[in-house]
């Protein structure tokens, strides 16, 4: 398997008929000192009270990044109309958030970086102050790993990390269906420009070239033969 840390991490797979059955191996399915930030932190100033009718009991939900993708906001808004106490943490500043997110928000926390998930982790516990947590979540596909993480370091039910991780690599995503019996297209991770070539050969074209931890599609390539595959493999070295 592979993950972000290896240098071609990439899966291919055959574009034609998926096969009746794999051979592939079960897996378990597994700061800012503004005064805006200082009245942030401590959850002044953030959420006006409403008058809107709750449609049940107020929980504690930690989104991740909660202003960015350009979506984001809209997640905080509807959990905040229904009653819940929305905190939100990101590496974005205070002063940088949308004014939607700051309207939805009771409390939020800026770190230095979200992808230094023990440094998060314990930054959070500080700042909770043992106020409970009953969700953590990141509609962001890169923050879903972090979110699992900090699931299991503030004892916050929800999907694990090991229940995680077939949702982010597409290649343990398909040896989880596999083992489930269910058809998917041949496919063969790679770490190298050598074993992309091996998975073509194996696999046959066309085939589709992607990072295993990719999203949105990007970084994906349709290869119809090897000349193209010969094109492609150096626009991947990035990966």
């Amino acid at each position: 398997g592979m993950n972000r840390r290896t240098s071609w991490p990439c899966a291919c797979r055959n574009r034609g008929k998926a096969p009746a059955t794999s051979a592939s191996p079960p897996v378990l399915a597994s700061g800012a000192t503004s005064e805006a930030t200082k009245q942030m932190r401590s959850g002044a100033g953030m959420r006006g009270q409403s008058n809107k009718t709750k449609l049940g009991p107020s929980v504690n939900i930690l989104i991740i990044s909660p202003g960015y993708p350009a979506d984001m906001p809209q997640f905080s808004r509807g959990l905040a109309e229904v009653g819940a106490t929305v905190l939100g943490v990101g590496d974005q500043a205070v002063g940088s958030l949308p004014d939607l997110v700051r309207k939805s928000l009771s409390a939020y926390l800026q770190v230095r970086s979200l992808w230094a998930e023990q440094q998060v982790a314990q930054e959070l516990r500080a700042w909770l102050k043992g106020r409970q947590l009953d969700r953590i979540e990141c509609l962001w596909e890169p923050g879903m790993l972090l979110a699992a993480q900090l699931r299991e370091a503030l004892g916050v039910p929800g999907l694990s990390v090991e229940q995680t991780v077939p949702f982010r690599d597409k290649e343990r995503m398909k040896q989880v269906l596999d083992a489930a019996g269910i058809r998917t297209p041949r496919h063969f991770p790679a770490t190298s420009v050598a074993q992309c070539w091996e998975a073509a050969e194996r696999i046959g074209f066309p085939l589709i070239l992607k990072p295993i931890a990719g999203a949105g599609s990007a970084d994906t390539y349709r290869v119809n033969e090897s000349d193209e595959l010969r094109d492609v493999l150096p626009r991947l070295r990035h990966v």
